[in-house]
């Protein structure tokens, strides 16, 4: 089952269509029956699953702002760096 769609328009838009009358998607809380544009930063709703949209068309300041367990471990998961594996017995340049 197809939930929802994201697409990209000839505008460099992101455009969500929601494609499912049973279990709708929403987005930043509310149901919506025509396809709308995605903003930076918007919430987007999939039955019990929330993702917020990040699409920054220029720099914009961070904010603190309170968020619940959840979207810090996805926060936390987003920022991690990959590191470039060490051959075996390669030994480690921190000081012990």
């Amino acid at each position: 089952n197809e939930h929802c769609r994201i697409e990209v328009n000839e505008n460099k838009e992101a455009v969500l269509t929601n494609l499912s009358s049973v279990n709708p998607t929403q987005l930043n809380g509310a149901c919506f029956e025509q396809p709308v544009p995605l903003k930076h930063g918007d919430v987007v709703t999939i039955i019990d699953r929330s993702f917020r949209f990040e699409y920054p068309l220029q720099s914009t300041p961070k904010r603190k702002r309170s968020r619940s367990p959840k979207d810090e471990t996805l926060q936390q998961v987003a920022e991690v760096e990959l590191l470039p594996k060490q051959p075996p017995g390669a030994k480690s340049l921190d000081a012990s």
